[in-house]
């Protein structure tokens, strides 16, 4: 799969695990890296070379997550349209967060920024539409069975 990546988007994660003491960091057979920090909290990388663009994704709320009102939760992403960060629904009704970030000159350090800006961001969708702070991990709950293209992404 990793052959799938663009030069840069490998270029970016080999710097990622360097500056993370890792060996490598590789997508998985769905194509996604799921990364899991100390604190429990889980992010998704996907790159999409058709674009040229990672998507930085994380379930704020699983498929339960129906009696969440749409417009509340979508009018959130007008804060963060400049940032290219966004709520959407995924198809099995989970409330989840994605951010794109174009590659062509993306370097790392305002890949790292990015993040971080975006981890930051989970947590203040959360406690803004009333479900407390970015759910942890829970023995793979994340997003690893589907890809950004199977999401409906609603834009202000």
């Amino acid at each position: 799969m990793a052959s799938k990546l663009t030069p840069q988007a490998t270029a970016l994660l080999a710097e990622m695990a360097r500056d993370h003491g890792l060996s490598s960091l590789e997508p998985n057979d769905d194509g996604l890296i799921p990364i899991t920090l100390d604190d429990g909290f889980v992010f998704t990388l996907a790159f999409d070379g058709v674009n040229n663009a990672v998507f930085v994704m994380t379930a704020l709320a699983t498929a339960d997550a129906t009696d969440v009102p749409d417009w509340p939760t979508f009018g959130w992403n007008t804060g963060t349209a400049e940032r290219r960060t966004r709520i959407a629904r995924a198809p099995d009704g989970a409330l989840v967060l994605i951010r794109d970030m174009p590659l062509t000159g993306l370097e790392y350090w305002s890949f790292a920024k990015g993040l971080e800006t975006f981890i930051s961001d989970a947590s203040d969708a959360a406690a803004a539409i009333g479900l407390g702070p970015a759910p942890a991990a829970t023995g793979g709950d994340g997003l690893t069975a589907f890809s950004p293209d199977e999401m409906v992404i609603i834009r202000p």
